[in-house]
């Protein structure tokens, strides 16, 4: 009894290690465990070591060397330290350093890893995951870029300019954006708005905005509405640049931003004079025309009725049309 109680138990663990190690080989990440040392023999690397740097788990088994050949010469000295820091203060490690892969590529990697401890308290294994963050370090890189090229123009310029990523968290932002949208100062701006989709009147231009950006890569004239700290609206006016990584995939956005609101408020106040004035004449029993520039651009109903016409059919014509020919040389 006690032999097949010992099978079952076997087959139990072994169940359990095949789909906890299936369960691993699927992370897209490289999970190892390795003797703890200077450095220590590995034990275990799933297979996404080769996915992401193109030596094989065999290769690192039997090399126990690689990982630390593997790191960039300018990165080694920081990561080994970063590892002895950790060992010797009991701390897990965790750092990002390049590594070269078998192709040539560099390849950006987090690795984050913690000593496993035996029953005597002594340690024993180092286990870890190593994450490919190259897409994450290019978008900084891309970024910051932009951040160097604008920095000594932004400062001092009358015109707000910012630098935002996909997600809406400013880089830069100037201090003539921050008195635009009511903040003391760039800092407060971008502490406190984490998201400039919260800015938008509307949330769906944000949306358009995004689409249309990565679709024509430039946007001039890009008018909505924005939230000041205070809570008041204001129009602006954006001119915006696609920011791209080496890829071409869109990753932010740099550009100026213009307070429109008071040639808003005068169109609407024109609009508003326009329609009393169409109301007015709509009202009136004689007849009236607005003529600009020898055409008709507005004309009212008894205008209309008079000549028999529809309003189609006045705007855009002359008001000597209306007039018999006899009569014009005392006119014009």
């Amino acid at each position: 009894m006690a032999t097949a109680e010992r099978k079952r138990t076997e087959r139990a663990l072994a169940e359990a290690e095949r789909k906890y190690r299936t369960l691993v080989e699927r992370i897209p990440a490289i999970v190892y465990s390795a003797e703890y040392g200077e450095p220590g023999p590995w034990l275990y690397v799933s297979p996404q070591a080769e996915r992401i740097l193109g030596y094989p788990a065999e290769k690192w088994i039997a090399d126990e060397g690689l990982w630390m050949r593997l790191i960039h010469p300018d990165d080694l000295e920081r990561t080994l330290e970063d590892e002895r820091r950790s060992k010797a203060d009991g701390t897990p490690f965790v750092c990002e350093y390049r590594m070269r892969a078998l192709d040539g590529r560099v390849v950006w990697i987090r690795d984050e890893a913690e000593v496993v401890y035996d029953g005597s308290g002594a340690p024993a294994q180092l286990r870890g995951i190593m994450y490919d963050v190259s897409e994450r370090k290019r978008t900084e890189e891309a970024l910051a870029e932009a951040e160097r090229r604008y920095r000594g123009v932004f400062e001092n310029a009358a015109e707000a300019i910012f630098v935002t990523t996909l997600d809406g968290h400013y880089v830069l932002a100037n201090p003539a954006l921050a008195e635009m949208l009511g903040y003391s100062s760039p800092q407060e701006l971008t502490d406190r708005m984490p998201d400039v989709a919260a800015l938008y009147g509307d949330p769906s231009w944000r949306e358009e905005f995004l689409r249309r950006l990565d679709r024509e890569d430039t946007l001039r004239g890009f008018e909505y509405q924005v939230a000041r700290q205070d809570g008041s609206m204001i129009w602006v006016s954006e001119n915006v640049r696609a920011v791209r990584d080496a890829d071409g995939r869109l990753i932010g956005c740099e550009g100026m931003s213009t307070d429109i609101t008071a040639r808003k408020h005068a169109e609407q106040a024109l609009m508003a004079s326009e329609e009393r004035f169409r109301q007015l004449s709509d009202a009136a029993y004689e007849g009236v025309i607005v003529d600009v520039g020898g055409h008709i651009v507005q004309a009212n109903s008894a205008f209309c009725e008079m000549f028999g016409l529809s309003p189609d059919e006045v705007v855009g014509s002359s008001p000597a049309d209306a007039v018999a020919p006899e009569s014009l040389p005392r006119i014009y």
